[in-house]
């Protein structure tokens, strides 16, 4: 690993380096696909480097998951995020401070930390990249709250790390650390990472054999977020074609590692569970249902990182004043989606 310097508080290692990364699987990008959006699906160039940043006397904000010395913002641990409004910081670090002086802490969370696509495509990784550190073992983890710490420890199990202890969840507000170490991996880079893919292909070798259907839909029927208005007559009208409807939730992680690592074919709306594509083989396909309110790429980066073909279409939203964009209700066009799965079962032989 080679190692950066800035002054005698800041150094970094890195753990994987960027390199070429062409994609060579079919991209099919819906017609009604905003051109602004064209580029974030287009394909990658080079995957993400990944490196560690260890920083002494710094405070940590939990929101917006940066850390800051002496008021000033930690370059490597900035994140573009939406509302980490400048008054909303200033005001935390004028505000009380707790002090966190335990030895070696390493940050296992980020703004997003309570959501199953940041503990697997954010955190889990970044933990794993700590593992090498030889002050991993006697550290301490800055982790997600407490509804997720199963989900962190279950991932890290499949991956063959042992962390260290986590510090209480109930920490809040600034926190003043003595020695932190921070994954660039926390910052979200769209990029494919090819270490990140290492630590999955970990996981899924623990996880046991593949099991379950090779056509699934991923049902959204118990999430409130971004609810699709005909959802439930999608699931019927794909079941005619063979499409099974999938409950992540019921689920342990290592069934949902399992259960894609079986699939073929991958349907569903834009959501969290769709991150489980990361265990599917390669060469299956991620066809993605997008609200025309929430057009997002990551989960075809997701499919890039696996080599999964990846087809998109997108579907109008109600959207209207005042109404926050997880609570805008969508549909979908039923008879132009089954048109797409079928033209996908032809082209890629899964019928």
């Amino acid at each position: 690993m080679d190692e950066a310097v800035r002054g005698d508080w800041l150094r970094s290692s890195l753990i994987e380096a960027s390199a070429p990364f062409a994609s060579r699987t079919d991209r099919v990008l819906g017609a009604d696909l905003p051109p602004a959006a064209q580029a974030d699906f287009a394909p990658c160039r080079a995957s993400a480097e990944v490196r560690t940043w260890r920083m002494h006397d710094v405070t940590y904000l939990r929101h917006p998951g940066r850390a800051y010395r002496d008021g000033a913002l930690i370059e490597p641990t900035y994140r573009e995020v939406f509302d980490a409004e400048p008054d909303m910081v200033r005001r935390q670090l004028a505000g009380p401070h707790r002090r966190v002086d335990v030895g070696r802490v390493f940050c296992a969370t980020n703004r997003f930390n309570a959501n199953y696509y940041h503990q697997l495509v954010d955190v889990i990784p970044a933990v794993a990249a700590y593992a090498g550190d030889p002050g991993f073992a006697h550290g301490m983890l800055l982790g997600p709250n407490e509804d997720y710490v199963p989900l962190l420890r279950a991932g890290l199990a499949l991956a063959g790390v042992t962390p260290p202890p986590l510090l209480p969840a109930a920490l809040a507000g600034p926190l003043d650390i003595a020695d932190l170490t921070f994954c660039s991996l926390l910052n979200g880079d769209d990029r494919p990472s090819l270490f990140a893919r290492s630590v999955y292909d970990r996981m899924a070798a623990a996880a046991g054999p593949a099991e379950g259907p090779s056509l699934i839909y991923v049902w959204r029927a118990d999430s409130p977020t971004r609810p699709m208005r005909n959802e439930d007559a999608l699931v019927d009208a794909l079941a005619g074609l063979g499409v099974a409807p999938v409950l992540l939730s019921a689920l342990t992680l290592a069934e949902q590692v399992r259960l894609f690592g079986a699939a073929r074919l991958v349907i569903g709306p834009h959501g969290a569970g769709l991150a489980n594509v990361v265990f599917a083989p390669p060469g299956a396909v991620l066809y993605e249902l997008l609200p025309s309110h929430y057009v997002k790429p990551h989960m075809s980066r997701l499919a890039e990182l696996r080599g999964l073909h990846y087809w998109c279409d997108v579907h109008p939203a109600e959207t209207r004043p005042g109404l926050w964009r997880h609570h805008t209700p969508w549909w979908v066009d039923i008879d132009a989606v089954l048109a797409r799965v079928s033209a996908i079962l032809r082209l890629y032989r899964l019928s």
